[in-house]
């Protein structure tokens, strides 16, 4: 019976969401038109140097139209042809008598143009900074605009919200299924409000390009529609800043793909293929979005959601295998970088998850009185998953040394799964160092005096000088790259549109990870000092690797400091920092408290505001 009302509660709190949300979307977001509702064909009061023919008008460089207002403007919108990229200006006087002057940018990709003004006055003149632009219809909207990914938003945060309070008891002891419940949902929500385009999140144009073609070598199917994804100038968000405008780009990159998908292009890839089994996710989705006929926006959001569900089911899985850290892989897997990431075409959150499943696998191993080879196996196969695209990774496979040897079967089965560790990781590690030796790796494909083998001899030679750069860099630039900014609340591209909201949504998240790590009892006979010191080697491995692999095809030869380090590589490294900090306890009791309803909320509430900053700021629709 208890549950049966608590079922009720749900629906009654979905139901309610969907009143408010859409009540919310009617009475603020649409205040200015509620009254009005209406669009109507804008009423020319004069023109200079434009030339009319049958209501089309065409314009020159710095011609203008003025047009009468009826009191008020909500969106000013017209029809346009030009072959290229072109500026407009829009002047007015606001009824405050304030003067009111918008340069905008329009895209030769689309052929309308819609601008949100909100603006009280009588008349609009609309200068023309470019030749050769034909314009029509032009007209003042003052229509209902029902943002529907605004209205999801809403309703998929109210449920959430309530499911999570009124069975927090269940999900609290069933952290696993809490995870599923707000990681499932809110990064489906992070694909379909961000674009559906490229140039989001790092080097995102060059992944979907892996990711479309991951398999082939030479030559390849690759329509002109995913080519315009890739222009980052025709695409930039100052062409396209309402939803109008992005829809109207999304049908136009469709058709292109949709006449264009036979096109065929010289690849030359002759990487290993194994380095591209990490896009598997999103090379299905796409061939399950062209086996099908889907459009090509469709199936990019296709295909990052499989995406997503392969990082949330390792994830998922590591909540699973874990048993006292259980909490703080939970709050490591939502943090918002790792979600951003998963929802866009980056293979690092499979990286980081794979990694964090291993670890998980670790500490579960050193519980069991005897090791689970099922376990083993898998511990390895992530490692491998994890180090086939970046082999820094590689060194994690030496944690298989410190299980001790008591737990094996044998002394003749400890043995051959620890050899088998050394051997898969200096094979893996050879895949990295190998080519630097050889003079394969000529530096940065994106540009740069970098020369891969130069700057490998100039630290073969200077081995105290490139240490002495080593530790300088560690001292300076550690804080932020292993809990810094961008390790809880990197959203790349876009990162530049949402400050300062973002720092606040990063102290939070800082503040609630330590605070889960600090609270996190460690069985001291399980974690000993040993382990704490395989632990930290493993931490100073992966940061000599990740930095030097940065200063080897990253930074120009001869820099004093090391270059195009980011966060994101360290991300796989905050579950063992976090876990040298928790504490341990000779017999750690699991906790019983099922009112610590912040540790449920919490991590919504930043994944929420983040949705929700995405929208205000204008960065998808």
């Amino acid at each position: 019976m208890k549950n049966k009302k608590q079922i009720i509660l749900i629906i009654l709190a979905f139901l309610l969401s969907i009143i408010l949300s859409l009540g919310v979307e009617l009475l603020y977001f649409n205040k200015e038109v509620i009254t009005t509702n209406k669009k109507e064909q804008a009423e020319i009061l004069n023109t200079e140097n434009i030339e009319e023919n049958n209501k089309d008008f065409l314009a020159t460089k710095n011609s203008s139209i003025t047009i009468r207002v009826p009191d008020k403007v909500h969106k000013l919108q017209f029809e346009y042809e030009s072959e290229e990229n072109f500026e407009w200006k829009v002047e007015y006087t606001a009824a405050d008598n304030t003067k009111v002057e918008l340069v905008e940018d329009s895209s030769n990709l689309i052929n309308h143009a819609v601008r949100k003004l909100d603006a009280k006055t009588k008349e609009i003149k609309i200068t023309f900074l470019s030749d050769n632009v034909k314009i029509k219809n032009i007209e003042i909207n003052n229509e209902i605009y029902i943002n529907w990914n605004r209205v999801l938003v809403f309703v998929v945060a109210i449920t959430l919200f309530s499911i999570l309070i009124i069975f927090r008891k269940y999900f609290y002891k069933r952290l696993d299924k809490a995870f599923l419940l707000i990681a499932i949902p809110v990064g489906i929500l992070f694909i379909l409000v961000l674009p559906k385009t490229v140039y989001t999140s790092w080097d995102d144009q060059i992944h979907i390009k892996n990711a479309y073609t991951a398999f082939s070598s030479e030559t390849t199917t690759f329509s002109q529609g995913l080519q315009k994804l890739q222009a980052k100038d025709e695409l930039d968000q100052k062409y396209f800043q309402t939803t109008e405008e992005k829809l109207e780009l999304y049908d136009e990159i469709n058709k292109l793909h949709k006449e264009t998908k036979d096109r065929v292009i010289q690849l030359n890839n002759y990487s290993p293929k194994y380095n591209r089994l990490v896009y598997l996710p999103f090379y299905v989705g796409f061939k399950i979005a062209d086996a099908i006929n889907l459009n090509l926006t469709t199936g990019i959001v296709l295909a990052k959601i499989l995406n997503l569900l392969c990082y949330v089911g390792l994830i998922y899985a590591a909540i699973r295998v874990s048993t006292y850290a259980k909490k703080l892989v939970f709050a490591v897997g939502l943090i918002g970088s790792n979600l951003f990431l998963a929802s866009q075409f980056s293979y690092d959150p499979t990286i980081i998850a794979s990694i964090i499943l291993a670890l998980a696998i670790f500490l579960r191993q050193l519980e069991l009185e005897k090791i689970n080879n099922k376990y083993i196996f898998l511990f390895i196969l992530c490692i491998i998953w994890a180090s086939l695209p970046k082999a820094i990774y590689c060194p994690l496979l030496l944690l298989l040394l410190f299980i001790p040897n008591k737990k094996f079967e044998s002394k003749r089965q400890a043995v051959t799964v620890k050899a088998l560790a050394v051997i898969i990781a200096i094979i893996l590690a050879t895949t990295f160092i190998l080519p630097f030796f050889l003079g394969s790796v000529a530096g940065d494909s994106r540009g740069g005096n970098t020369n891969a083998s130069a700057q490998l001899n100039l630290i073969l030679h200077n081995p105290i000088a490139y240490a002495l750069l080593q530790t300088k860099f560690f001292l300076t630039d550690a804080p932020r790259l292993l809990l810094g900014i961008n390790t809880f609340m990197g959203v790349a591209y876009i990162e530049s549109m949402l400050t300062p909201l973002t720092q606040i949504l990063y102290l939070v998240s800082l503040v609630f990870i330590l605070r889960v790590a600090f609270q996190t009892p460690l069985d001291k006979k399980i974690i000993t000092n040993k382990i704490k010191i395989a632990l930290l080697l493993a931490l100073i491995a992966l940061w000599l690797l990740i930095t030097s692999a940065m200063y080897l095809s990253f930074t120009e030869v001869g820099n004093t400091t090391i270059e195009g380090v980011q966060a994101r590589y360290f991300i796989p490294t905050l579950l063992p920092l976090l876990l040298l900090l928790c504490k341990t306890e000779k017999n750690p009791k699991e906790e019983k408290n099922d009112k610590d309803i912040a540790l449920l909320l919490i991590p919504l509430i930043i994944l929420i505001a983040m949705v929700v900053m995405f929208i205000y700021k204008g960065c998808g629709v």
